[in-house]
């Protein structure tokens, strides 16, 4: 469900860039690169309420790629 109502979802605007940054990596032994983007997405989901939960969750403990390595955060804005 929350799939089918994020595929309905309107794309507002998307203003991202790609963002490079490295970092030292104690397995390998040597600095790494790790590539992502920067920007802001503006979207107007059909059933907001489905979706506050897990952003806001996200928001809170900044999940995604990387997250252990600081990566991963994003803000909330509405409207």
């Amino acid at each position: 469900m929350l799939k089918d109502c994020a595929a309905q979802s309107e794309l507002i605007s998307i203003n991202l860039r790609p963002h490079t940054t490295t970092c030292w990596s104690a397995r390998p032994g040597k600095v790494v690169e790790f590539r992502g983007f920067l920007g802001t997405v503006d979207f107007a989901p059909t059933e907001p309420e489905l979706f506050w939960p897990f952003l806001l969750l996200g928001q809170r403990l900044h999940i995604g790629k990387q997250a252990s390595k600081g990566f991963g955060r994003y803000q909330l804005l509405s409207r």
